[in-house]
């Protein structure tokens, strides 16, 4: 028996409880009782010895009187004998030679002698009387016992109806600790427990799907390095051999592939300081609609033909944000790449920015196959394309929307995509207005 045991301190806090309530009880029940007992027996002891006053004064009358009306003993003797039994109180009769004619208490128990009639009449309780004492509080003692047994019982049962799932989710947490990320509970109420087992259960489908992206993630940014040093390899191995001839086409080449090689290395240093926290923001006001002008110059090179669409239309009077404006860039160029890439020729690309409640939000809308629903919640995760069927080159390495969910909550802001399939496809951030007196 563990005494660590929450249920077993528990029961033993019931058991203290109940001990402590049944000993006051008794003995205040039985304090109570007892003075009202005594009190009882005094006052009936009181009337008792005011009607053998009243008896002292008048029987010796009324003897004579029937003395002397009946001439005898012989009819006075019984009718004292029926009056000391109805009275309950003793006689005792003499004659002029003083002797006893009559003593009615040898048929009466308990009475009290001549001595004490004329004393204090002691004791206070008789047999019986102390009897029934002892019998109340015997009651009391069962009646606490049976309650006492009947609180642990239900106690019992109760606890075990309560701690059973906070055992098998202790049980779980420590299965988990040694790696098995497989364990769940089973909900079984609504309250607190309940809420509790659900938690564990959401932080345990949490920590699976991290394990499993941290896996895929090791797996992906070994194909994304891969490639490029597959090709720089290549490339200098066919150099090496004369396969290939120094041009200035194969040297273009090799930078192209390390300054892809580059970035992808940025781009995970960049999500790994986001999430020590160490990410660097030289944050100061900042006009959002600067930021979208100056985004829309460098998109603008793609644009022409390409045979697509690129609109613009920011509020007038957004109010200054306290901002990274390199990192907002960076944000809303991912963006833009990601719409490129997924806008069919002769599409449409929109850029909207507006203020909303306390915050301004800017969207980038393109036409094209949408998005499925499915794929939406995890469109922000590092290596994920919603299309299995790009390649890097197509679809790009799969850390441009990772990158932009990191920034945007870096400045304290949220990023979510919508779409409608067959039709478009639109990524929202919005960046809280923090600061008082930037203007609106």
């Amino acid at each position: 028996m563990r005494f660590n045991s929450l249920r077993n301190r528990f029961l033993l806090l019931v058991i203290i409880v109940l001990a402590v309530t049944g000993v006051m009880t008794t003995w205040f029940a039985g304090r109570a009782i007892g003075q009202r007992f005594q009190s009882y027996i005094v006052s009936s002891q009181k009337t008792s010895l005011d009607r053998l006053e009243k008896m002292k004064t008048i029987v010796p009358g009324m003897v004579e009187l029937m003395y002397e009306e009946h001439k005898g003993w012989s009819e006075v003797l019984p009718l004292l004998q029926q009056l000391s039994d109805l009275s309950g109180q003793r006689i005792i009769l003499f004659d002029d030679t003083e002797e006893m004619l009559l003593d009615t208490g040898a048929n009466s128990e308990g009475q009290p002698s001549l001595e004490e009639i004329d004393g204090t009449i002691l004791p206070l309780y008789s047999g019986s009387q102390a009897l029934y004492i002892t019998a109340i509080n015997q009651a009391l003692l069962w009646a606490v016992l049976g309650t006492g047994i009947f609180a642990l019982i239900l106690t019992w049962v109760l606890t075990r109806g309560i701690l059973h799932p906070v055992e098998d989710l202790t049980g779980a947490v420590r299965r988990m600790t040694s790696g098995d990320l497989k364990q769940r509970v089973t909900v079984t109420s609504k309250d607190e427990i309940g809420d509790l087992a659900h938690s564990f259960n959401v932080m345990a489908d949490n920590l699976a799907r991290a394990e499993q992206a941290r896996r895929h993630m090791v797996s992906d940014v070994a194909h994304e390095l891969r490639t490029p040093l597959s090709n720089i390899r290549g490339y200098l191995e066919a150099m090496q051999d004369g396969v290939v001839e120094r041009s200035c086409e194969a040297i273009n080449s090799l930078h192209e592939e390390a300054l892809l090689l580059n970035r992808l290395v940025d781009d995970l240093q960049l999500l790994a300081l986001a999430d020590a926290g160490h990410l660097p923001l030289v944050r100061h006001p900042t006009q959002v609609g600067d930021v979208v002008e100056k985004a829309l110059q460098v998109a603008s090179l793609r644009v022409n033909g390409s045979g697509i669409q690129l609109s613009v239309a920011v509020e007038r009077n957004l109010p200054l944000l306290d901002v990274d404006a390199e990192r907002i860039g960076q944000v809303l160029r991912n963006l833009l790449n990601n719409a490129f890439a997924y806008t069919p020729q002769r599409g449409k690309i929109t850029v909207n920015a507006q203020r909303h409640s306390d915050s301004v939000e800017v969207s980038v809308l393109n036409t094209g196959e949408g998005i499925p629903s499915e794929h939406l919640p995890y469109l922000f995760d590092r290596f994920y394309r919603a299309d299995k069927s790009r390649s890097r080159a197509t679809g790009g390495s799969g850390l441009g929307l990772a990158i932009v969910k990191q920034l945007v909550e870096a400045h304290g802001g949220t990023v979510w995509a919508e779409s409608k399939v067959g039709e478009w496809a639109k990524f929202t951030f919005a960046l809280p207005i923090e600061r008082q007196g930037m203007g609106d």
